[in-house]
């Protein structure tokens, strides 16, 4: 069984010591079946990894001694944004979820012509939970920027002349040679559309706005399954890259 991870804020570390509480800490005693002296990893945004034994357990809090420290070497080089457009029901959760697990360092939700078009405060809370869980999971440190709803145009001139821009859509050019021409630590941000995809107006505006319409293939994806496919597919091309294993 693989160690337990949680997310663990600075101001909970005091000394050589750390509180887990809440949920986190319900996990630990009723799921995890925590005892004195178990071992637990806690992470934070600064980038470490502790080592943790825990000392002391009551209904509602573990508490442990802090073993020590490292500086996992988890977390991709590349400032990718994905800029997903709301969507109906769950495919959120999973879009968050998955997105999270792959690397993403910002997830931008956009409200266009064919989303939904509000998006309750609980929701955003859902979310930036459902990110730090797979944080926990998947051995990543730092917390995804999971940001408020913009629209469309708005999110446009979040984009700088260095960044690149991508915009899927079906029939258009090829992603992998765009990713050939890219620059390493280029921030990269990544357009997937609603069901019902982007509008004709929003992909003129994007290309106006010097973005690349992109496409996954001759088939056609659901609007959870093609964020994740272009996120699977930049990443493995641009990392490998970089590590000079791809010609």
């Amino acid at each position: 069984m693989s160690i337990p991870r949680y997310y663990v804020k600075e101001e909970n570390i005091k000394a050589n010591y750390v509180n887990i509480t809440d949920g986190d800490a319900k996990h630990l005693i009723r799921v995890i079946r925590c005892r004195k002296g178990d071992i637990f990893k806690i992470f934070n945004d600064s980038g470490k990894e502790y080592s943790v034994r825990a000392t002391d357990i009551n209904q509602n809090r573990v508490t442990g001694e802090i073993l020590s420290i490292t500086y996992p070497d988890v977390e991709t080089f590349l400032p990718v944004c994905l800029c997903q457009a709301l969507t109906k029901g769950q495919k959120m959760d999973i879009i968050v979820q998955k997105g999270t697990e792959l690397g993403v360092k910002e997830i931008q939700p956009l409200i266009t012509s064919r989303s939904i078009k509000t998006v309750h405060k609980q929701k955003l809370e859902r979310w930036r939970k459902i990110s730090i869980a797979a944080l926990q999971q998947s051995g990543r440190l730092k917390p995804v920027d999971i940001r408020e709803p913009v629209t469309f145009e708005q999110s446009l001139g979040n984009i700088k002349k260095e960044d690149l821009g991508l915009i899927f859509y079906p029939g258009q050019n090829s992603l992998k040679k765009i990713l050939q021409n890219t620059t390493k630590n280029r921030k990269i941000f990544i357009f997937i559309g609603p069901e019902g995809d982007f509008s004709e107006k929003e992909i003129e505006i994007a290309k106006s706005s010097g973005l690349y319409p992109v496409s996954l293939g001759p088939r056609i994806l659901r609007t959870e399954t093609a964020g994740i496919v272009a996120l699977s597919i930049i990443l493995y091309e641009l990392e490998n890259q970089e590590a000079g294993k791809i010609d």
